[in-house]
């Protein structure tokens, strides 16, 4: 897989469906869909390598949904991510402790009444026009590097949380999201222009794909 499915993958909640998570947490998510979440429960937890720094309180959800053959009149929804400090998960985000620290994503609370409208209106469309309503979120600002990206294995661990019922679940450990040789230099381009220098805003270019 290159970039915009890998690693925006790994980042971003259509993990929950994505290769590599564990049949289990498949399983207990098989029903989960983002048009009918509960999106103040839902946060997303990322450990990355020490060069490579989740940013949560820059981080950008742009939801993009339309009708077929309706494409240039697509709503899009800008929903601001911010860094989640829940006393409830320290206990079992312990458990996940290794050399770098966690980062904890969630939807900043300014934004959630946008996106629980942009829920809504997604499920009326799709009852309006079923079959013909297409969706996709992408990311924008969630992560930034302290230099240039090192050769080698980029591992991620990404666990979920959707609702206090269900807890944290594991979605990914330790998943390289570089991807074969045949498609480095692609990689690398769109790498370093979605996840720029540290204090470097990224280049204005297509966000990263994280679901469809």
């Amino acid at each position: 897989m290159i970039l915009r499915h890998a690693l925006a993958a790994v980042l971003a909640v259509l993990a929950l469906s994505g290769c590599a998570v564990p049949i289990d947490t498949q399983w207990k998510l098989k029903s989960y869909k983002l048009e009918s979440a509960n999106l103040a429960s839902l946060r997303v937890a990322v450990r990355a390598p020490a060069w490579l720094v989740p940013t949560p309180d820059t981080g950008k959800a742009i939801v993009t949904f339309w009708n077929e053959g309706e494409e240039n009149a697509k709503r899009v929804v800008t929903i601001r991510l911010q860094r989640a400090n829940h006393a409830e998960d320290a206990a079992p985000l312990a458990q996940l402790a290794g050399p770098e620290p966690i980062a904890v994503f969630e939807v900043d609370r300014r934004d959630l009444g946008a996106a629980r409208a942009a829920q809504e209106d997604a499920r009326r469309r799709r009852e309006e026009t079923p079959g013909k309503t297409h969706g996709m979120v992408t990311l924008e600002g969630v992560g930034c590097r302290k230099g240039d990206i090192p050769p080698g294995p980029i591992p991620l661990d990404v666990v979920v949380h959707t609702d206090d019922s269900i807890g944290w679940l594991p979605l990914v450990e330790a998943y390289d999201v570089r991807p074969d040789a045949a498609h480095e230099k692609e990689f690398a381009e769109q790498f370093a222009e979605h996840v720029p220098l540290c204090g470097k805003a990224a280049n204005r270019v297509e966000p990263l794909q994280a679901g469809q």
